[in-house]
C-alpha cells in the first residue's frame, strides 16, 4: 500500500509540472546558449578570414608596385635615392667611410651646411614612366634630358 501512495503522490505532485517546465526552460536554455556560441564562433572565423582576405590583398598590390617600380641593375632604385645625402654635412659623414687608398687624396670636411641636389640622366625609354618620374619628385631628384647623340 505504500507503494501505491507514492505513485498516486508523485504524479498528482502540485510541483510536479513547474519543475518540469522549469527543466525544459534550462534544456532550451542550453541549447539556445550552445547555438549563440557556435553563432559567434562562425562569426569570428568569417573576420579572422575577411582579415587574412585583406592582407593578402595588401601584400599582392605592395607586391605589384615593387614589381612595377623602376630598377637600376635589377635593383629598385627606392632604397638609392634614400641613401643619397641631402646637405654638405651628410656628405662629408658619408665621405668618411671611404676606403684608406683615398685617406690623402680625398677632402671630406665642409664649413657650412648646403643643400645638395641630385639629377639622373638616363638614356633608355624604359626610365620614361610615370611611376618613376613619381618616385623622382617623391625624393626631389631632378631628371635630365640631355639634347645630345649618345
Amino acid at each position: 500500500m505504500a507503494l501505491t501512495v507514492q505513485l498516486r503522490r508523485g504524479t498528482n505532485d502540485p510541483q510536479a509540472q513547474p519543475r518540469a517546465k522549469l527543466r525544459q526552460a534550462i534544456a532550451d536554455n542550453r541549447e539556445e546558449s550552445e547555438r549563440l556560441q557556435a553563432l559567434e564562433q562562425a562569426q569570428l572565423r568569417s573576420q579572422d578570414n575577411v582579415r587574412a582576405a585583406r592582407q593578402v590583398l595588401t601584400n599582392a598590390e605592395t607586391n605589384l608596385v615593387k614589381a612595377r617600380e623602376p630598377r637600376l641593375l635589377g635593383r629598385p632604385f627606392r632604397p638609392f635615392f634614400a641613401l643619397l645625402p641631402r646637405d654638405t654635412e651628410a656628405a662629408a659623414t658619408l665621405a668618411e667611410h671611404r676606403s684608406e687608398w683615398l685617406a690623402d687624396r680625398a677632402w671630406a670636411k665642409t664649413r657650412h651646411r648646403r643643400e645638395l641636389r641630385h639629377a639622373i640622366e638616363s638614356r633608355h625609354q624604359s626610365f620614361l614612366d610615370p611611376a618613376f618620374v613619381a618616385l623622382m619628385r617623391k625624393h626631389r631628384v631632378a631628371l635630365v634630358f640631355a639634347d645630345s647623340v649618345a
